[in-house]
């Protein structure tokens, strides 16, 4: 549901059906690929153990201690995830042209509707924002289906980015296609 207006210009209960009703990658395939899991914070935790080699007893004379064994142990991991987002700048003086547009648009003899729905499509932020957040979760989709890898070099990801790279393991005889790369065409 496309609201076609500029954030400063949706009251709080037209932006509250807008996100309700918002499908996140409608159309896309990273839905069917890599289906969303909800989580409240941006945190990673988890455990990870090694049984490690066994321990063997010691051969110790009658009536003396035997050696002290360590137990198993577990270690644990973290990380934080990064955030997706996308702004537009909307100072006074758009916030002024846009209103100056869409008097235009209503002054319009010809065809009124034709000229609201061009400045609609300029300051529609709400369509903007989803479909932002959408493509990005598209290419990072694409990306790690075709490669196993996921990276975050600091010259895509923005100047606040830290370079990255998240390996998922994937086995190499599970990519098959072609040996050259489409961006080393001969």
């Amino acid at each position: 549901m496309a609201m076609n207006k500029p954030f400063f210009d949706i009251d709080a209960s037209g932006m509250q059906v807008a996100v309700n009703s918002y499908k996140p990658g409608n159309g896309l395939a990273w839905r069917q690929l890599f289906p969303l899991k909800y989580t409240p914070k941006f945190d990673l935790k988890g455990l990870e153990g090694n049984e490690g080699i066994p321990v063997a007893a010691d051969r110790v004379a009658f009536n003396t201690k035997a050696p002290k064994k360590t137990r198993k142990t577990i270690g644990s991991w973290s990380g934080k995830l990064s955030k997706y987002s996308v702004s537009r700048e909307k100072d006074e003086i758009e916030i002024n042209e846009y209103n100056d547009l869409v008097t235009l648009a209503a002054a319009n003899t010809e065809d009124a509707a034709t000229a609201r729905y061009l400045v609609d499509m300029v300051y529609d932020d709400l369509d903007f924002c989803n479909n932002a957040m959408d493509y990005k979760v598209e290419l990072d989709a694409m990306r790690i289906g075709s490669s196993g890898v996921q990276t975050f070099p600091a010259s895509i990801e923005g100047d606040m980015a830290t370079e990255d790279v998240i390996n998922f393991n994937v086995p190499k005889e599970n990519f098959i296609g072609t040996k050259n790369s489409w961006s080393d065409a001969e």
